[in-house]
């Protein structure tokens, strides 16, 4: 009778352990070493997630690729050996075209929260994004500098054109697709590579040019691109000066100084002020983390969402993920909605915010 009693009493036991959901693992890749915002920013938006979804059935281990091509090939080679095949990627364009082949050969889910790269523009693959291609992206800007022609301040023609050749996958594509809707066509280009510029060179190519408008077409938080705000704003004070939405971090306040008052800046989310749940969230992280989110970190959380929403509902290997997603194609998330269309694009606003150092003082 005892072993009888101990037997049900294991059964049980078995019972209860077989009826908990088994927990799906989620990989996010970014850059994380401890001088970085961009990273702990999304990690950390991750946390809120968990917190914000104590019952979901994802559990996530994060992977530091440094946003350097080689160290996303180990990274994802790291993930796969765990047993990982669903990611969230938030590193730049040249990472995920490193792996972007491998992604699906080796059929693992991704998806792709900061890379705009058009290498994965309209491709039926399992790259997934929830962030507007190159192609939309530049369009709108294009079409932003169109309209000031108009206006009475901040024209931009006779433009200027700093471009970071570093980040190829997004900085060359996004010049053509720009060039190609920016009406005034009257412009200059400068190639640089961020890690290495040459000041002296560059003041002379300053000096040598006609221009009235800067455009830094620079991407990857590389915000000490500020300085070189700076440099050209001392030949031209005053010009107008418009960014990528990819320095969108309070670090840029710290390099672009008084520039920041005539510069510009895209944004995936609306200005503070203009959306309430966007600026909770703001705050909710800065009182927690002490620190403002690169917004970067919002498109994580919108990931965990989508993702979240496709376990939930039974599919939680990566093709099943990726046929809910284009199955169901609206998603409501905490900061609004999100439609894909058959190849998991997105279309969305692009904002364009005057004051940004009121925006990185919320």
């Amino acid at each position: 009778m005892r072993y009888f009693k101990l037997a049900i009493i294991v059964l049980m036991l078995i019972m209860i352990s077989c009826s908990k959901p088994s927990k799906t693992k989620v990989a996010i890749m970014t850059k994380l070493d401890s001088a970085s915002i961009v990273g702990s920013s999304e990690v950390n938006a991750s946390r809120i997630f968990l917190e914000d979804n104590p019952k979901s059935r994802i559990d996530i281990s994060s992977f530091d690729d440094k946003w350097l091509p080689d160290e996303t090939i180990k990274q994802y080679e790291n993930l796969k050996q765990q047993g990982i095949d669903i990611i969230i990627t938030s590193h730049v364009s040249t990472c995920i075209v490193a792996i972007k082949d491998r992604i699906n050969t080796d059929q693992v889910f991704a998806m792709v929260s900061g890379a705009t790269t058009n290498e994965l523009s309209k491709k039926n693959d399992m790259i997934i994004r929830n962030v507007l291609d190159v192609e939309k992206e530049q369009i709108r800007i294009a079409e932003f500098m169109n309209e000031s022609l108009s206006k009475a301040e901040n024209k931009f023609d006779k433009l200027l054109i700093i471009r970071d050749l570093e980040n190829e996958a997004y900085t060359k594509p996004a010049l053509e697709v720009f060039l190609s809707h920016y009406q005034p066509k009257d412009y200059q280009l400068i190639d640089i590579k961020m890690s290495e510029i040459n000041i002296r060179d560059l003041q002379d190519k300053l000096k040598a040019m006609t221009y009235n408008s800067l455009y830094l077409l620079i991407g990857g938080y590389k915000t000490n691109c500020g300085s070189i705000a700076q440099l050209v704003a001392s030949f031209k004070p005053g010009l107008p000066i418009m960014y990528t939405p990819w320095m969108k971090s309070p670090t840029l306040l710290e390099t672009a100084g008084k520039t920041i008052e005539h510069s510009i800046i895209p944004s995936h989310y609306p200005a503070k002020g203009q959306n309430q749940t966007v600026d909770q969230y703001v705050e909710h992280y800065k009182s927690k983390f002490n620190t403002t989110p690169t917004f970067i970190s919002l498109n994580v959380y919108s990931a965990l969402e989508i993702i979240n929403q496709a376990i939930d509902n039974g599919s939680t290997k990566p093709q099943q993920i990726k046929d809910y997603i284009l199955k169901t194609k609206t998603f409501k998330t905490r900061f609004g909605d999100i439609v894909f269309d058959e190849f998991g694009d997105v279309d969305m606003p692009l904002y364009f915010i005057y004051d940004i150092k009121e925006e990185f003082l919320r």
